[in-house]
């Protein structure tokens, strides 16, 4: 049976999931490929059997870990079982679309050189995708590549919504406007908090809060993205794992100061030195900022352990750095869900999503007990025990909550089917 390739780059990692075509489309391999650009890039494989046997790889590239080599060394391994040997599609995940692209597209040569331009605006994002499409058209030559964009959902915002006030001429020139992205995500998510309703998604007014080590909220309504926190860049919005979110824009200009003492010019991506550089500013804003900028750790997990922490193992200091670091993060997501409730008057439901959507029950109890000024009730026991699709709301709420993990994957096999099968 055809198969379809599906990847999914970062700026260490990439991840990526192999599909039979057919209905539904079913899982055969999945994997990934991470710290990219350290002393050591570990490789994981797990094949699934026909009857859900799995079968688990393991392997590494040490010294040159950057992305075309190590991603090359997983597609070896790939092949050498057998994965990739129907494969006639491939789809790649391109976070940045620009003004450009908006809609799934077949890469050509020319299209190619269109991504790679926008690496320019987009280096920490659009620079891994287009060194991983260039390695599997040279690999897999035969099969249709198709780039899959993030920001294609959210081409609805309407333009009072996506303009900056800024010289108008010269950004509409230039490009710059909010673009948002996550939209596969939000999409996905949005369309099974429909089926759970047992409503149409066009007639609904949903908030999708997609929570991971970049995060991003949007407002839905009918169907339609009409809002969402990432801008140009996915710097803008929420505070994330090492991301700024919102700031004030002076900020930069004191960053790319001597006095602040952070190391100048680096790579946008740690494995490719020779790609897009970005500013002292750009990398404080991404990198280091956050989270991390706060309390040292990006990993939510760890920021709460480290706040609960009463045994003496962590420092007073370290300790209220970390519940700074949690209350910033909460607030701000509390921020913009009051203000699309505002923009949407009003809404269905509301929807938790990514890596920490999905998994922190600590985030989602202290984000709904907050918002009870507009109805919603939580369920703490459902809270506490969710796994898969729930509702963790009671039965008396005015306003929905829902847990539904994402499949980006998904949605750009499923985009990636219906150019095989025009």
């Amino acid at each position: 049976m055809p198969r379809i390739l599906i990847i999914n780059s970062g700026s260490s990692t990439v991840k990526f999931r192999v599909y039979t075509i057919e209905s539904p489309l079913k899982v055969v391999c999945k994997g990934s490929v991470s710290k990219l650009g350290s002393d050591r890039a570990p490789i994981s494989i797990t094949i699934i059997g026909g009857e859900g046997d799995e079968t688990k790889l393991e392997d590494h590239v040490e010294g040159e870990t950057d992305h075309d080599t190590v991603f090359r060394k997983a597609l070896e391994i790939l092949k050498a079982h057998g994965v990739l040997e129907k494969v006639e599609g491939v789809g790649h995940r391109v976070v940045h679309g620009g003004s450009k692209f908006r809609d799934p597209v077949i890469i050509t040569p020319s299209r190619l050189s269109d991504l790679d331009e926008l690496s320019a605006i987009a280096p920490l994002h659009n620079h891994p995708s287009v060194i991983i499409v260039r390695a599997a058209l040279e690999s897999l030559s035969h099969a249709t590549h198709v780039a899959v964009f993030d920001t294609a959902f959210h081409r609805t915002l309407p333009e009072h919504v996506y303009t900056y006030p800024l010289p108008y001429d010269a950004c509409l020139k230039n490009g710059l406007r909010k673009y948002g992205f996550h939209g596969m995500s939000h999409h996905y998510v949005g369309k099974r908090c429909a089926k759970l309703l047992n409503r149409p998604f066009e007639e609904l007014k949903l908030i999708t809060l997609h929570l991971g080590n970049g995060a991003s909220a949007c407002a839905i309504r009918n169907g339609k993205s009409i809002d969402t926190s990432m801008g140009f860049t996915p710097l803008e919005g929420l505070m994330m794992g090492t991301r700024a979110g919102d700031i004030d824009p002076a900020l930069p200009y004191h960053l790319q100061s001597d006095t602040f003492s952070v190391e100048g010019s680096t790579p946008a991506i740690k494995s490719s030195p020779k790609g897009p550089k970005i500013s002292k500013a750009e990398d404080v804003l991404n990198h280091q900022s956050g989270l991390r900028g706060v309390c040292g750790e990006s990993d939510i997990r760890k920021v709460i352990e480290m706040m609960e922490s009463d045994d003496g193992s962590v420092e007073q200091e370290k300790r209220r750095r970390a519940r700074l670091a949690f209350d910033m993060f909460c607030y701000r997501l509390e921020k913009y869900i009051g203000q699309y409730y505002v923009a949407l008057s009003g809404c269905d439901a509301i929807v938790f999503t990514g890596g920490i959507g999905e998994n922190s029950a600590k985030v989602r109890q202290t984000v709904c007990r907050a918002l009870g000024c507009l109805g919603i009730v939580l369920d703490e026991k459902q809270n506490q025990a969710c796994a898969g699709e729930t509702e963790i709301t009671t039965s008396d709420t005015r306003v929905k909550v829902f847990v539904i993990p994402t499949d980006e994957e998904g949605e750009m096999a499923k985009a990636v089917a219906g150019f095989l099968t025009q």
